[in-house]
């Protein structure tokens, strides 16, 4: 808890290599919670940050992030806590590295990836979790792809007749010219 503001943040600290200097930062869960919403890539996209513990450090929606026990203590909430099958299905992904996966909960596929994050939480790995619903991501193009099938049968339907119609115009006259070379070849004329 920041005394000044009153808000519930961390202040994150590094000391530069030469030792002379401390670089500093006060970040609230409000402003985490910002800077996840900005990572999401579609509006139905889940985000949180959680450390080694699977305890939410960071999720867009800050209200969800303490749990209370049943003696009222506080406590940051286990990614089980969320009700968030997917963001849980993406922490059961490997720690090692970048991770993706396909997953299907019920009747919606999801996309999940782990991120493991450079910066440490009191000493525990971080990793960002990001579940993506694919009609969301994969939505726009499927409409893209339909659209363009339409457009190309569209095509091959008129070009069908314009073909036809176009053929006849050069044919006609040749027809035309194969009758009177015929007439001029038997000296009918």
């Amino acid at each position: 808890l920041f005394y000044t503001t009153r808000e519930v943040g961390a202040t994150l600290a590094r000391q530069a290599k030469s030792g002379g200097a401390v670089v500093g930062a006060d970040a609230t869960l409000k402003d985490l919670g910002r800077e996840i919403a900005d990572l999401k890539i579609t509006p139905g996209s889940l985000v949180a940050i959680i450390d080694a513990d699977e305890r939410v450090v960071a999720l867009e929606d800050v209200e969800r992030l303490v749990a209370v026990e049943t003696g009222g203590a506080l406590r940051l909430a286990q990614v089980g806590d969320l009700a968030m099958p997917a963001l849980s299905a993406a922490a059961a992904l490997s720690t090692d590295g970048v991770q993706r996966q396909h997953h299907v909960q019920g009747s919606q596929e999801w996309e999940l990836i782990s991120v493991p994050l450079a910066l440490r939480a009191d000493g525990r790995a971080l990793r960002v979790l990001m579940a993506v619903a694919d009609n969301e991501l994969f939505g726009e193009a499927r409409k893209l792809l339909q659209r363009q099938l339409f457009i190309t049968l569209g095509l091959i339907v008129l070009s069908v007749p314009a073909g036809f119609w176009l053929t006849q115009r050069i044919v006609q006259p040749l027809r035309l010219l194969a009758e009177e070379a015929k007439l001029v070849a038997s000296f009918d004329f």
